[in-house]
């Protein structure tokens, strides 16, 4: 993600429209108002998640991931960058998973340094037949991202702490990280009110989840992102 420098002008129309609409959709205002200092903090540094290693969730998650994570777990994640960074930073070890070729690269230079990331490039295949893992954006029409999603297969099951859902095909990589996250571990699912992504996440609708509509780091936009916890029973 290459970042265009930000007017203030254009942060506060843009800030304006989100909090009206966040209005008529009934979201947590209180929550909105309180992480809004930070909204125009990190659009206003003209920097990219990457610049900062932080994560390209809302500010409310990214709050409470720092509460949540240890110097003990792993981390699994489908969709590399600032994230990548943030979590090699305060885990274990962490396993990412890459579809740009480009942007593999890019993120690549930064994670060279890090003995705890392992860091992967699976790229999409085009087929000729049906199309067993889609993306939702057209420019991947007839692409299956069936290694990409299926990766995490490698693993034993119940082995990570953390699954990171920011990538290409959510719902089935959902599918796929069910069976290898601890009881107690947390699944973050990214941009979670798509309508695409719903039947998958009706598998988990009974876990605990922490889920904030609102200002997100670097972005311009309001988002939503939940991180839910698998039950110990």
């Amino acid at each position: 993600m290459i970042e265009k420098k930000k007017s203030i002008f254009k942060i506060i129309w843009i800030y304006g429209y989100y909090l009206k609409k966040s209005i008529v959709q009934k979201e947590n205002i209180i929550s909105i108002l309180y992480f809004t200092p930070h909204y125009f903090y990190y659009n206003l540094r003209n920097k990219t998640p990457l610049d900062l290693h932080l994560p390209w969730i809302t500010i409310s998650s990214y709050k409470f991931l720092k509460k949540i994570l240890q110097k003990f777990m792993h981390v699994y994640e489908y969709g590399s960058g600032g994230s990548t960074l943030f979590f090699a930073d305060r885990v274990k070890s962490i396993s990412s998973i890459e579809h740009d070729i480009k942007w593999h690269k890019l993120v690549n230079e930064k994670v060279k340094v890090y003995n705890n990331i392992h860091y992967f490039l699976l790229e999409p295949e085009s087929v000729c037949g049906e199309v067993q893992y889609k993306s939702g954006k057209s420019e991947y029409n007839g692409m299956d991202f069936y290694k990409y999603v299926s990766s995490i297969e490698n693993h034993t099951d119940y082995y990570f702490d953390l699954i990171v859902i920011d990538g290409r095909s959510r719902e089935n990589c959902l599918i796929h990280s069910i069976s290898k996250l601890k009881k107690g571990g947390y699944i973050l699912f990214d941009n979670a009110e798509r309508q695409r992504y719903q039947f998958e996440i009706e598998k988990i609708k009974d876990w605990l989840v922490h889920r904030s509509y609102g200002p997100t780091i670097c972005d311009m936009s309001f988002s939503e992102t939940r991180i839910y916890q698998k039950p110990l029973t």
